[in-house]
């Protein structure tokens, strides 16, 4: 059985052994150790605020890690968000932030290395937190007899401002979840996990960033396959080029009176500013609701190398885009079917500047065209149209890019709709609906049997589990209802025409 203190031997540079101290808590009468709040790399602050994650260099001997002590700074109610689950503890906030969570059976079987299950959450890269009770893995640990592990990673302006005129080169949000990954491949074997059989998985911009991971050289070691549920790099709202992202960042920089003339004077006064005030005026230019400002930039010379031999799993909800629907016409709940087409797309336009429709680009119409099904009300019509263009389509390409490059992936169709569910019931299952039930911190028992399953399979591909290879022209997925058996689907949009049209109207170079 693993010890329940955790010693880590270091090898190199003047770094000492240091000794973790855990939180013992129980899941079906199976004792995991809980170390929360491991720090994996140096404080972001002062005039570390904008640079990349630094590895660290000293570690106290002892660490008591039975509490969460930090969150990252982010907005306070970003968004409309109906479930309260979802919400950080914001007296939390602290730039010492880039902190993991390690969860780790003390089992008899604890002599041979363990699978590692390695989260990154989601948010639009605005908002989130690896303390947020949805992520506990205790339950996933147990039940997988595996290592679980969250990070958290910086948000909005702190993660992903880009200024590269005053060294301020973004994407530093992304940084850090690679340093906590690093940190993991270096180190989880003392924690009872197989660092060769890492399984990085993520929800939203968390499966952006997941997919991310292929194009990196350096990550390449570092995880054996990923898992992205309702998200990929080619998702139009949640990335963006890096002009754009300079362009954003210089919009905000003007709110605070700060001359980029002068780089050094520029960044020291950047560095001085109080965490808090990036997100008050962030709010101002906010792009949308959702506040889809903020986020990873992308250009074609991330896309050098990829990643060969990795196993990719993917994962979409039935009604992807009905909860992005009802944020911007919160008048849906009642009034569903007392809209026009037409004015509803003009009122979601204005709720996501990042909408494929301008004025002067007419072929957006044969697109919405396809939407408009006489047989069907306008909310779903409209929910339908959202569903592919912000995840659906993206994903299929994303996939379909991979198998002409190699790697294979299989999909998987979540269908189940929680009896809870604080959406109403036209909404169908949404986007993250599954993320309390992988966790388990909701538990539907069938629904939770079906997905230990598919996270069996994707720890170990010899388990049993007929689950067949994605391909864009039958769009074949394995399909989790309500039931304690997994079927399959076909789920591409109506037909390829649709496909056709998504292609012509924004193809994924567009994207980034």
């Amino acid at each position: 059985m693993l010890d329940r203190h955790i010693t880590t031997k270091q090898s190199h540079g003047n770094r000492t052994n240091s000794t973790y101290h855990p939180k013992v808590v129980m899941s079906n009468q199976k004792e995991i150790l809980a170390f929360l709040g491991i720090p994996y790399a140096k404080a972001p602050s002062n005039d570390k605020r904008f640079a990349p994650a630094e590895e660290l260099d000293t570690l106290p001997q002892e660490l008591i890690c039975i509490e969460f002590d930090s969150c990252p700074y982010q907005s306070r109610d970003v968004e409309p968000i109906r479930d309260r689950n979802w919400t950080p503890d914001y007296s939390l906030m602290s730039e010492n932030c880039l902190k993991l969570n390690i969860w780790t059976p003390t089992s008899e079987a604890a002599a041979s290395l363990k699978p590692v299950l390695f989260w990154i959450y989601g948010g639009g890269f605005c908002k989130g937190a690896a303390s947020l009770p949805i992520y506990d893995g205790t339950h996933l640990a147990a039940k997988l007899d595996c290592v679980v592990v969250t990070a958290d990673y910086r948000l909005g302006p702190l993660g992903f401002l880009c200024l590269p005129e005053i060294g301020i080169p973004g994407n530093m949000g992304i940084s850090d979840q690679k340093a906590a990954l690093k940190w993991v491949f270096q180190n989880i074997r003392f924690f009872g996990g197989d660092p060769e059989k890492v399984l990085v998985f993520g929800e939203s911009a968390g499966a952006v960033s997941g997919s991310m991971l292929l194009f990196d050289r350096d990550c390449e070691p570092q995880f054996k396959s990923l898992f992205l549920q309702s998200g990929c790099l080619f998702c139009p709202t949640l990335v963006a080029t890096r002009a754009e992202m300079i362009a954003r960042s210089k919009q905000l920089i003007s709110l605070f009176g700060i001359d980029l003339t002068d780089p050094e004077r520029a960044r020291a006064e950047l560095n001085r500013m109080e965490p808090e005030k990036f997100f008050t005026d962030n709010m101002s230019f906010a792009r949308g609701p959702c506040n889809f400002t903020w986020g990873p930039w992308l250009d074609n010379s991330m896309f050098d190398h990829l990643a060969r031999g990795k196993q990719l799993f993917f994962m979409l909800t039935s009604n992807e885009g009905s909860c992005w629907l009802l944020d911007s016409l919160p008048m849906l709940d009642q009034n569903q079917n007392l809209i026009d087409f037409q004015d509803c797309m003009k009122q979601v336009a204005a709720f996501f500047p990042s909408w494929p429709c301008r004025p002067d680009q007419q072929q957006i119409g044969p697109l919405l065209d396809e939407y408009r099904s006489a047989e069907k009300s306008t909310v779903e019509n409209a929910s339908e149209f959202l569903s592919d263009w912000l995840f659906n389509y993206p994903m299929f390409a994303f996939s379909d890019y991979l198998s002409r490059n190699g790697i294979e992936s299989r999909g998987l169709l979540y269908d189940y709709r929680n009896p809870n569910s604080p959406y109403p019931v036209w909404a169908g299952v949404v986007h993250g609906d599954e993320v309390a039930h992988i966790f388990q911190s909701s538990p539907v028992p069938a629904t939770c049997d079906a997905f230990l399953d598919v996270f069996q399979f994707m720890l170990d591909s010899n388990a049993k589990l007929n689950w067949p290879k994605f391909e864009l022209d039958n769009g074949i997925m394995l399909r989790l209802t309500d039931k304690s058996k997994l079927d399959s689907v076909s789920f591409l949009p109506k037909d390829q025409r649709r496909i056709t049209l998504w292609q012509q109207t924004l193809p994924p170079a567009t994207i980034f």
